[in-house]
């Protein structure tokens, strides 16, 4: 459920020498912490600001690099899997090799693998993706160019009201995993607590984050969610348990995560109370 490019890799390069090639956007960035002066090694996410939704993945091996696509990508996404492609096939003078396709030149691959194509293959492997989806019963996980986005039955049945094709579902499902990639251009002052995994006896890993006070918060999918006063108590709560307590506060944007607007000291502590107290039940 992905579309792949391979260019032959016949130097060691870091990331900045390919941001700076000329045909990347300026605004070209990296996901993930990885920093410009690193060697292009192992994987690598790619993106644009505002328009990616799931970024481009490049795989570095000792004799290709491998530019991935995956469902879900914007237009803007495919067009900087052409540009990455072309830079490194210029940076290594190297043939490009789409995947179902022959070896063909930089020139041909930029002449064809153009706007009509992009616009031919924009919504690939979206329709099977939907009916994994369907047959499983369960969420399917976007990861991002920055979060990951859940799908699962509330967003399809949510997306799919007002909507009268394939076409349009795909374009509204594409835009909701661009959103959340830059949800910080929509909701004003929104913080992103960390997941964190901890290892319990008689339960394993979990996944655990932490909601304070004070704070717009767009609350993570993990197993519990942790409240706390400093220096004073701490309640650990079944993430669906405080979901539906929360309700009246949140504003519910994928499958499992949702924008929690701000609750002052005083109600957070007295949740924190109501939870603690159910624990001893």
């Amino acid at each position: 459920m992905s579309f792949h490019i391979y260019i032959k890799n016949k130097q060691i390069i870091t990331h900045s020498q390919l941001l700076k090639n000329k045909h990347l956007p300026v605004d070209t960035k990296i996901s993930f912490g990885i920093y410009p002066q690193e060697l292009l090694d192992g994987y690598s996410k790619f993106y644009l600001p505002k328009l990616s939704s799931r970024g481009v993945a490049v795989t570095t091996s000792l004799d290709k690099y491998d530019v991935e696509v995956n469902v879900g990508a914007t237009k803007d996404d495919w067009r900087l899997a052409v540009k990455i492609s072309l830079a490194l096939g210029e940076i290594n003078n190297s043939t490009i090799e789409p995947e179902f396709d022959d070896e063909i030149s930089l020139d041909e691959f930029e002449t064809n693998y153009n706007e009509k194509w992009i616009e031919s293959i924009k919504h690939l492997s979206i329709e099977s993706f939907i009916q994994v989806q369907k047959e499983s019963g369960g969420a399917l996980t976007f990861m991002g160019c920055v979060r990951h986005y859940y799908a699962g039955d509330y967003i399809i049945d949510t997306l799919s009201k007002n909507t009268d094709s394939q076409e349009m579902f795909n374009d509204k499902l594409i835009e909701e995993i661009r959103k959340i990639q830059h949800l910080e251009d929509y909701e004003d002052n929104i913080e992103f607590p960390s997941v964190r995994i901890m290892d319990f006896p008689n339960e394993g890993e979990k996944k655990l984050t932490i909601f304070p006070a004070n704070f717009k918060v767009l609350l993570p999918k993990a197993d519990y969610v942790i409240l706390m006063k400093k220096g004073g108590e701490v309640a650990k709560i079944h993430f669906d348990n405080f979901i539906k307590h929360i309700t009246p506060k949140a504003k519910r944007i994928d499958e499992f995560q949702y924008i929690i607007y701000p609750i002052e000291e005083n109600e957070h502590y007295q949740m924190l109370m109501h939870f603690k107290s159910m624990e001893t039940i």
